[in-house]
């Protein structure tokens, strides 16, 4: 018993020896290249060998984060190690460094720096050293370069802002200057020099040694310009007369007077006309040797009008082209305007396709237009080129239309009172009561009667004025303008009323009992003046004496 024991005890020595053999018959291993590989990768790639593997990190900004970057102990890819070797196994663990972000904008810092993992705030600082609004500095104390091991660190960004840079403002005038300098957000003061020799509201500087291209640290630029002397005198050689015959003729004329108490000699003066808005001349029309004596006036024609108005001329050219919105200014000889008909880049028409005379109180140009200065009639009003002044009608004289009201061409009614509804409505028989009665045109007082409270300012008033009036006529005519229509929204008819002579409507917005609603669609002419001018004038009259609802 105790001999087969022991051999069945060498049996299995001899069988475990056996099997070891098979299993360790390698005796060394060669190692890899691990190189980009992560750490589950490499576990992957070592899988077969009979090691104990050990990690570890370090810095290695030769590589990426997280990626395998050498073997411990002097071992390397190709070394050969035996089976049960312990082996370390480095990789990168690279603390982010402050990246170099010269030039790039806010939105490149962002997404450089979230794609680092660091946290950061921008904020803005003055800079003119950087292109503007790019990258500045880092907050203290870092630098570019400069690890982040503390990843609860916050990065101060800085993005520099330049000052602004003062333009070059050389030969620009006093409207461009603001419109160049407002775009810019740049606060400015004007300083005036004088200089007869220079055209005046012209840029001539910048103050306190300032430059054009330097950069301004200030809140208020000083920009000195150029002031005339003569720009001041109480008369002047003026612009007195502007005919703008409409779209349909070539009549365009422009007269000048001479209020002063001597000649002027016209050689020293040129017309300037800026077209469309233009900030630069469009045309420019010198003047000949002319003495143009005390109280006379010198007529400019387009030459391409009619005979009549190239009758009345001084002088022809084919540069007198302008419509409703250029600005034509009067200028001397060193650029300076001393009188303007709008300003330089104006776009509106406002005196367009009509006759615009200056008011006769008017003995000096203006270098700040102002259109209540004219008097506008229709453009076929040529009959007082070249005589000034000119007195500005202030009568509204009836007119009697031998048509009846609802005459295609429009006409007037011989009417009776039959009731006053307000300010701007009244009944009339024969043919206006009801449904019918006559709502006045041009205005629309304020209400005197309403259901739910009290009734508007000035509404008594007016009602009672009109009430008045209407009372105590003796020939009340309705008119029509077809150009208005005859009839408004609810069926009421449309209509100025003439009581004894007197236009009721025209006097109810003179008064202050009503705003002008009048426009240029009304068709009708008193005193060579389309109507609705003398419904403007009449609000200007009510305003400048502050009556009724301008009280």
């Amino acid at each position: 018993m105790k001999k087969r024991m022991f051999l069945s005890v060498l049996s299995i020595l001899f069988l475990t020896f056996t099997f070891i053999g098979c299993q360790t018959q390698q005796t060394t291993y060669t190692l890899p290249d691990l190189s980009g590989m992560t750490e589950t990768e490499a576990r992957e790639e070592l899988s077969s060998l009979l090691v104990t593997i050990v990690v570890k990190t370090e810095q290695n900004y030769n590589v990426e984060t997280g990626d395998f970057s050498r073997y411990g102990n002097d071992l390397a890819a190709g070394s050969e190690i035996t089976p049960g070797t312990v082996l370390t196994l480095y990789f990168a663990e690279n603390p982010p460094v402050l990246p170099d972000l010269s030039g790039k904008t806010s939105s490149e810092i962002r997404e450089i720096m979230d794609n680092l993992g660091i946290d950061y705030q921008i904020t803005i600082e003055t800079n003119n050293e950087v292109p503007d609004q790019t990258f500045s500095r880092y907050g203290n104390p870092y630098e570019i370069g400069d690890m982040i091991t503390d990843s609860s660190t916050t990065v101060l960004v800085y993005i520099g802002y330049n000052d602004p840079v003062l333009p070059d403002l050389s030969g620009k005038t006093i409207g461009e200057i603001e419109t160049i300098l407002e775009s810019d957000l740049l606060g400015y003061t004007f300083v005036y020099i004088v200089d007869d020799t220079k055209t005046e509201d012209v840029f001539a500087s910048y103050g306190d040694d300032y430059e054009a291209g330097d950069f301004f640290s200030g809140t208020v630029v000083t920009v000195n310009l150029y002031k005339n002397t003569f720009t001041s005198a109480e008369k002047s050689l003026m612009i007195s007369q502007y005919v703008d015959g409409g779209n349909d003729t070539d009549n365009q004329a422009i007269e000048l007077y001479n209020p002063t108490d001597a000649a002027i000699d016209l050689q020293y003066y040129h017309i300037t006309i800026y077209q469309n808005g233009s900030y630069t001349a469009t045309y420019t029309i010198p003047l000949p040797i002319y003495s143009l004596a005390v109280g006379e006036t010198y007529v400019i024609v387009y030459s391409e009008a009619d005979a009549d108005l190239l009758a009345k001329a001084d002088l022809t050219t084919d540069k007198l082209s302008f419509d409703g919105n250029d600005c034509i200014q009067l200028c001397y000889e060193n650029g300076t305007f001393i009188d303007t008909i709008y300003a330089v880049g104006n776009t509106s028409f406002i005196m367009d396709d009509e006759v615009f005379i200056r008011d006769e109180s008017i003995v000096v140009g203006t270098r700040t237009y102002d259109v209540d200065e004219w008097v506008a009639y229709i453009p076929s009003y040529t009959e007082k080129l070249g005589i000034h002044p000119v007195s500005t009608p202030t009568v509204l004289e009836f007119i009697y239309v031998d048509r009846s009201f609802l005459d295609p061409l429009g006409g007037m009614d011989l009417v009776t009172l039959a009731y006053t509804v307000d300010g701007d409505t009244a009944a009339f028989t024969p043919g206006f009561l009801d449904n019918q009665r006559v709502r006045f045109l041009g205005v629309d007082t304020p209400e005197s009667y309403k259901e739910d409270g009290e009734p508007d300012p000035w509404g008594p008033e007016a009602k009672e004025y009109t009430d008045s009036v209407l009372e105590a006529g003796t020939i009340i005519y309705i008119q029509s303008d077809p150009a208005l229509g005859f009839y408004e929204t609810y069926g009421r008819s449309l209509g100025f009323v003439w009581v004894d002579g007197v236009l009721l409507n025209y006097e109810l917005v003179r008064l202050g009992y009503s705003y002008n609603y009048l426009g240029s669609d009304c068709t009708l002419i008193y005193g060579n003046r389309y109507l609705y001018r003398w419904f403007q004038d009449a609000e200007k009259e009510a305003q400048a004496n502050s009556r009724g609802l301008f009280s």
